[in-house]
């Protein structure tokens, strides 16, 4: 119960960019706290965000093999976007 009431700690400086097209865990502690962030998400939000920014699958694909819309599938990486980055945020260090 401790931890589920906890609340985030504001991060001004912070930037995870997980919106960036560019975005790419570059050192080692940028993977292993993607890795645990993913982890801590639903199963379908990791599956989503690993296919599209780690293995390079187009929201046109992954629709098709989701059966959803392309504009349903960007939604669903958003909402898995900003679940990470809630995931995230207490644990990342401001600039």
């Amino acid at each position: 119960n401790h931890f589920r009431r906890r609340r985030p700690v504001a991060l001004e400086g912070a930037e995870l960019g997980l919106e960036r097209e560019d975005f790419s865990p570059a050192t080692p502690d940028a993977a292993l706290l993607l890795h645990w962030g993913l982890a801590r998400l639903r199963a379908g939000q990791a599956r989503l965000l690993e296919a599209y920014h780690l293995d390079g699958v187009q929201i046109a694909s992954l629709a098709i093999e989701l059966g959803l819309s392309e504009r349903a599938v960007e939604g669903r990486l958003r909402r898995s976007r900003a679940a990470l980055r809630r995931a995230l945020e207490p644990h990342v260090q401001p600039h």
